[in-house]
């Protein structure tokens, strides 16, 4: 079972996204537009590429999976299974999301969540 095929680069397009939004000088248009474009269609490449090195097997592992998160899951291509994620991962993932949220206002000077700012 896989999210998708692309876990990162779907990261990198939602932290783009949201730094975009929170961010509206031109620097940050800039910066964050780039990233966000970059990964997005990044995602479409690979699978263009795999396809042609891999040809058929390439094109069974994307019939089964998906580029969109949850994407093979909600069409029943695959199955969601906790058992096969872990706990490791997902606590591992909220740790390193708290620690970056503490240490935002230190190395970036903007609170990553204002609304819990007093």
């Amino acid at each position: 079972m896989l999210i998708s095929r692309y876990s990162f680069l779907w990261g990198v397009t939602l932290w783009a996204a949201f730094h975009l939004i929170a961010n509206g000088d031109l620097a940050s248009v800039v910066l964050f537009v780039t990233f966000l474009v970059v990964a997005a269609v990044r995602t479409t490449s690979i699978d263009h590429k795999r396809d042609r090195v891999l040809g058929d097997a390439g094109r069974r592992y994307a019939a089964r999976t998906s580029n969109v998160p949850f994407g093979a899951i909600i069409t029943r291509r695959t199955r969601f299974s906790w058992r096969e994620i872990g706990v490791a991962a997902p606590v591992a993932t909220l740790i390193a999301f708290g620690v970056i949220v503490w240490l935002h206002p230190l190395l970036f000077h903007a609170n990553a969540v204002p609304m819990l700012s007093r």
